[in-house]
């Protein structure tokens, strides 16, 4: 079992989403269909719109200085990626039934009345999703510094949110950390606040900021292509320095990370439920 990696992760997320929103629109004009499919929809579109800025801000080309990837902890992208992995592989199950010809017969009013509480319980997780992506991109792009300190303490509060709701992945993530032991990177000392310094996280057992990585590419997330039912559009195990590093080149303590993840979260994988859920 390989893991996915953080390029990957984008870039499935950002193809499932696109599928998922597509049917949506289908589907939303079906007699009876809720006014919650729409919202569905839209709120998919809102996650790749700012997956996509978040994609170029992170692995595009783009200069990002240092100051700010100090304020944005490693396991704080890793910890939202992967709940957006999981969320919209959850969304695939529900939407492929929508899409499925065979079943066009049964949406009545009576099967959407059906299926109320299952369309709550995903557009609820989008919107946590669609809450979590804003502050990254403030912190990473607006010029003032304040802003971008508010923005560390609604990430710090959106990222407990989702390992609130996700204690698999906050298992996998907290063993991780602890087998990891990892110690940030002081050789370089900032005047600005380190990322997630007024709040204790779950996964705070790890301080590694993004200013701390070598090639942000190279990061892992604990997921796995048994945990998810759309795993054709997630290339797992592939990482690369085809992207721009944040700074530097990929270092032999990045690419020993991966190793301990990789080894740890396979064990993990077989000790713990996934995180594919009935929908």
């Amino acid at each position: 079992m390989d893991p996915l990696s953080i390029p990957m992760a984008i870039i499935g997320i950002l193809t499932a989403a696109q599928k998922i929103s597509g049917v949506l629109v289908k589907v939303s004009g079906l007699k009876a269909a809720p006014l919650e499919l729409q919202q569905l929809r839209t709120t998919a579109d809102t996650i790749r719109s700012a997956l996509h800025q978040l994609q170029l801000l992170l692995l595009g080309r783009g200069n990002v200085s240092r100051q700010r990837t100090s304020l944005i902890l490693v396991n704080q992208v890793v910890v939202t990626l992967s709940a957006c992995v999981t969320t919209f592989s959850e969304l695939d199950v529900f939407v492929g039934l929508l899409d499925s010809e065979d079943n066009l017969g049964i949406f009545d009013s009576i099967w959407w009345i059906s299926k109320a509480s299952t369309i709550k319980k995903h557009l609820e997780k989008l919107e946590m999703h669609k809450t979590s992506l804003p502050p990254m991109m403030t912190i990473l792009t607006y010029e003032s510094t304040f802003n971008a300190e508010d923005a560390v303490e609604d990430l710090a509060t959106m990222v407990q949110q989702v390992l609130d709701s996700n204690q698999v992945l906050a298992q996998r993530l907290g063993s991780i950390t602890n087998e990891m032991n990892i110690s940030p990177d002081t050789s370089s000392q900032e005047t600005v606040p380190s990322a997630g310094s007024s709040r204790v996280l779950s996964i705070n057992s790890s301080t590694l900021s993004l200013s701390d990585v070598s090639v942000i590419a190279v990061q892992a997330l604990p997921i796995y292509a048994e945990d998810l039912s759309n795993r054709e559009v997630y290339a797992f195990g592939e990482f690369g320095d085809k992207t721009t590093p944040l700074r530097g080149e990929a270092s032999s303590d990045s690419k020993s990370r991966i190793r301990i993840l990789s080894r740890r979260t396979r064990q993990l994988a077989a000790s713990t439920v996934t995180f594919r859920s009935a929908s």
